[in-house]
């Protein structure tokens, strides 16, 4: 990577983390007062450090210069998290607005949802220069039959259409705004994991791989999120095993990592 790429991998992935962890420390001014009579000061729910504490892993080891690591490791992985925040922070600014209902928002309303759009615009960002390390460190993606290409482009395409109908629906029927919310935090951000590993060479999809079955596995087991999911476990287990599935059917017809071309390196920096 040339030292241009570096810098500006550098001070794009430093700033999305900052604002993410500013965005997540920021509260509600007065709380909301939900259903029960419990309250909160924020939407965002704890699942949300784990892609935050991606794409602030990525922005040292981008510090340290340490591209062929960046590339190998962590871009694949940086380029969902910063997905995922997009996402999330989309759907945050919906929800700071009808959490509690709609007579109860915070007097800091104007500030926070601020941060949300910010948060988007970093996830968007950072998931930019991550795809950008992963072409860079190999100028091809692997090539594959069409009939392999247009079978990962359906299963990602359940994915990020069908697993948010199964996380959202409820017994009575699902709304298009709660299967809307589960696609943009959870369902494309899955998809792009599942077609992108099937793209990869197989250490680079291993890592990918293992960073969303962990994303996935804290989706599972958080009994608070932003958004209800009344049966989100049948949709984290099929995302998760058509993922791993992609995975081990793509490895198991390429080879591993393909090292960067020398000159590339050389100016890595």
């Amino acid at each position: 990577m040339n030292a241009g790429g570096g810098f500006l991998t550098r001070w794009v992935l430093i700033p999305a983390t900052v604002l993410s962890i500013v965005t997540m420390w920021v509260p509600a001014r007065g709380g909301f007062r939900y259903a029960g009579g419990w309250r909160s000061a924020t939407v965002y729910d704890a699942q949300t450090w784990w892609p935050i504490l991606v794409v602030a892993a990525a922005s040292g080891v981008a510090v340290a210069h340490r591209y062929r690591w960046f590339r190998r490791w962590v871009a694949g992985a940086g380029m969902i998290a910063g997905c995922r925040l997009a996402g999330t922070g989309l759907v945050a600014f919906r929800r700071w607005y009808t959490a509690g209902g709609f007579t109860a928002a915070p007097t800091n309303i104007d500030t926070v949802r601020a941060l949300a759009i910010g948060l988007t615009a970093a996830g968007l960002l950072a998931s930019a220069v991550c795809l950008g390390q992963l072409r860079a460190a190999s100028r091809e993606f692997a090539r594959s039959p069409i009939e392999a290409r247009v079978a990962v482009a359906a299963c990602a395409a359940f994915v990020g259409v069908g697993v948010p109908i199964f996380m959202g629906v409820r017994q009575g029927g699902g709304t298009l705004t709660t299967i809307g919310a589960h696609a943009a935090m959870y369902g494309l951000p899955w998809a792009a994991a599942v077609a992108l590993v099937a793209r990869l060479h197989r250490r680079q999809a291993a890592v990918l791989m293992v960073f969303t079955v962990i994303d996935m596995a804290w989706v599972q087991v958080d009994r608070a999120p932003m958004v209800a999911a009344p049966h989100h476990e049948v949709g984290v287990l099929l995302a998760m095993v058509i993922l791993v599935s992609v995975t081990a059917f793509a490895s198991a017809f390429r080879g591993g990592y393909s090292r960067t071309p020398p000159t590339t390196i050389a100016q890595a920096g």
